[in-house]
């Protein structure tokens, strides 16, 4: 919870408190700067929000929310379950099942906020949608569902509890008209579907816009199958996944473990009503639904791949056995139903109850497998002490200037750092987040290995910190601090990396924004410009803080005259010179350009001798744009004061790679942004600007924004005339 979740709360919260900011779109502490809420990711849109406002501490809201989230699943179930006609008691049997099952208790070890937000919000969101379709006020249980799917939309920002309860949603829709078919229920559940659908899409609109412009060009963008379809369930396995592990280590108590299970007791009472009651339509609906469950997570029939290949979003889904929540949903209804038939056996039904609730909190509480059982957990400390602890972070957050730093041991995704960085205020260019963009993850952090101190000195990487001593090229050792002993209570190679011991600075660090004379234009198809890019990075005599290497359009006839002249040099690769590019060229090399190589005059291949004689001709050293002048107003604005500078800024953010940043000058106009080595953002300024605002509001988030607005005034103007008629 805390190494993964505590970061991204703090993060909300500093945009919150600090910059006043309810809605940021930019993360600027991980991946050199990212799309925050653009993408599936926790927001304020959930309890975090009040919870925030409620307590002083990050760490408190986040275990409060855990809290607040089993008790509304407990509830909405006690709810959904009356609703589908149990008595109280065997409602309060099947929300016991619904937050003590196995698949809870994973949900709480491994962190999963998310997931447990959007499973709590379940068995509201189907009653109201079963009430949509069944009761005779469709249209007021329509738009009550719509709130709550986009409520649960919301709160389960990952999509993976979403995407399968809006599936079984539709599944419930095709067996409540086909169960008792007739023309008239048929057009009143499309009415109510569609209505549904559409309302909950245009309450959605903000977060579904512009993830569905965002994720295509991300690492989730289209899922591999071995990936999605990975960890799935055999045959064999399910008694223990879904059923009970009785012969993992039973009888002992809280046994070592990690499961999905019901518990034998749940499954047998879910087993008795099927037999018993498998007229009723609701246990027949539950019972189709739990098989359902098992023939996906199985992937039988190669249902799954079917939904794979059909469903939208659905190949962003990683691994098949996520999915298995829904069988401890239908399942607990089940056991409710099988606890009020079974209850029929016996005349004293308190002593029928209380005995069934005893043998249920034995099963799913004692005697179940626990992820803590047998886990050394070591001294804990509050995380204050702990942040407060690291000597190495503090030293580098009380360096001043604005700077990135990195880790050693991180080389990608994995966790425990983030947990120091955010607090701390430090940027790092690693991040804990399944979703990232390739171009920076895949491309420019693997090829930066080959050369660290040049690469993430253009990411702005002023410190390193590693477990061991390093001899590094280009880092100078500062100090070994002390171990910090409260940081983390015992050794873990993902979590001890966070605290170094060991602090090294980069000899080749460039500022966060600076001023350069001398720009290569790279002109061609993208994956040739792509690797020519790379090569010269890498050249032995490329020095960025001399010159900077800028990402051209597809062809030379793209350009005017006047753009080409602000190059000092043009690399021309694969399909960059057309029918009119001869001319421009010529002009070009007249008017002292250089281009590699000069097809002016005959050359057909760039030489390692010119090449070098050119980059050692580019000699102007960078001119740093101050700290004090970069200001950052909040995560989604900068301003620059660049007064009568003249030149190439280049600024290391990553500002250029990602639709929606744009910079204007103090007169309002606007300027191109251009990628520079491969990740920066540069701009050319001819000495008339003085200052220059940078802002990110992409546009598929404005429309979302306004969408949802409007259903918004919908659903207040309906509920604002029933009101009227009500009172009139």
């Amino acid at each position: 919870m805390l190494t993964g979740y505590y970061p991204q709360i703090e993060r909300l919260k500093i945009s919150l408190t600090e910059y006043g900011d309810f809605w940021p779109l930019w993360d600027p502490y991980g991946f050199s700067g990212n799309p925050l809420l653009m993408k599936p990711s926790e927001g304020l849109d959930s309890f975090y929000f009040p919870l925030l406002l409620l307590v002083p501490s990050t760490v408190l809201a986040l275990k409060l929310n855990y809290l607040v989230l089993f008790l509304i699943a407990g509830i909405s179930m006690y709810f959904f379950a009356q609703y589908l006609g149990l008595e109280r008691r065997y409602a309060f049997i099947a929300a016991f099942v619904y937050i003590l099952n196995a698949h809870m208790l994973k949900l709480l070890s491994w962190g999963w906020s998310s997931t447990l937000s959007g499973y709590a919000l379940m068995p509201l969101g189907f009653m109201l949608g079963m009430k949509a379709v069944m009761e005779k006020d469709w249209l007021k249980y329509s738009v009550l569902a719509s709130i709550v799917f986009s409520l649960l939309f919301r709160m389960n920002a990952d999509n993976k509890v979403t995407m399968w309860f809006g599936l079984y949603f539709g599944l419930f829709l095709v067996y409540h008209v086909l169960s008792k078919f007739s023309k008239a229920r048929l057009v009143k559940t499309g009415f109510a579907a569609f209505f549904i659908l559409v309302l909950f899409f245009g309450l959605s609109a903000q977060r579904i816009v512009p993830q569905g412009s965002f994720i295509g060009d991300t690492s989730r963008g289209n899922t591999v199958w071995e990936q999605s379809s990975g960890r799935q369930i055999q045959y064999s396995d399910i008694p223990r996944r879904l059923i009970e592990p009785l012969y993992e280590g039973f009888p002992d108590i809280q046994r070592k473990g990690i499961s999905d299970h019901v518990g034998i007791i749940a499954f047998l009472l879910g087993a008795f009503a099927i037999w018993k009651r498998w007229r009723n339509k609701q246990v027949l609906f539950f019972t189709i639904a739990s098989v359902f469950a098992v023939l996906v997570t199985t992937n039988t029939f190669g249902l799954y791949k079917l939904l794979w290949n059909i469903v939208p979003f659905f190949k962003s889904l990683r691994y098949i056995d996520r999915s298995i929540f829904m069988f401890a949903f239908c399942f607990s209804i089940l056991a409710g139903f099988g606890a009020a038939e079974f209850s029929k056996r016996f005349a004293k039904k308190n002593v029928f109850f209380w005995s069934l609730l005893g043998l249920l909190f034995l099963n799913l509480v004692v005697f179940n497998v626990s992820p803590y059982s047998g886990v050394e957990k070591g001294e804990w400390y509050d995380v204050n002490d702990a942040i407060a602890g690291n000597d190495a972070l503090q030293f580098i957050s009380s360096q001043p200037g604005h700077f990135r730093m990195q880790t050693w041991e991180t080389r990608g995704i994995d966790w425990g750092t983030d947990f120091y960085n955010v607090p701390l205020r430090l940027e790092h260019i690693y991040k804990y987040d399944t979703i990232w963009n390739p171009k920076y993850m895949n491309e420019y952090l693997g090829v930066s290995f080959r050369d660290p101190a040049r690469f993430w000195g253009i990411l702005n990487v002023k410190y390193l910190t590693a477990r061991e001593p390093l001899n590094l090229s280009g880092f100078r050792f500062v100090k070994r601090f002390d171990d910090c002993t409260i940081c983390f209570p015992s050794p873990d190679e993902h979590l001890d990396k966070g605290w170094g011991p060991y602090v090294y600075e980069n000899t080749q660090f460039l500022p966060r924004a600076y001023m350069i004379d001398d720009a290569i234009l790279v002109v061609g198809k993208e994956d040739a410009v792509v690797q020519m890019s790379y090569g010269l990075m890498l050249h032995p005599s490329y020095n960025p803080s001399h010159m900077t290497l800028l990402q051209g359009k597809a062809t030379i006839g793209d350009y005017s005259m006047t753009a080409l002249s602000k190059y000092s040099a043009i690399v021309l690769t694969e399909g960059s010179v057309d029918g009119s590019s001869q001319l421009l060229l010529e002009e070009y090399v007249r008017k002292g350009g250089v281009l590699l190589p000069d097809i002016t005059k005959g050359e057909q291949q760039l030489s390692d001798a010119r090449l070098i004689a050119v980059l050692d001709s580019f000699n102007t050293s960078l001119r740093m744009i101050d700290d004090d002048v970069i200001v950052m107003s909040d995560f989604d604005h900068r301003t620059v004061d660049v007064t009568g500078e003249k030149g190439f800024l280049v600024y290391s953010e990553k500002f250029s790679q990602f639709k929606g940043w744009k910079a204007e000058d103090d007169r309002g106009k606007s300027h191109d942004l251009i990628i520079a080595n491969r990740m920066n953002t540069a701009l050319y300024l001819d000495g008339s600007v003085e200052s220059l605002q940078f802002s990110y509001l992409p546009r598929s988030y404005v429309v979302g924004v306004w969408i949802t607005l409007l259903s918004i005034f919908i659903v207040l103007g309906y509920f604002g005339f029933r009101l009227w008629k009500r009172k009139n």
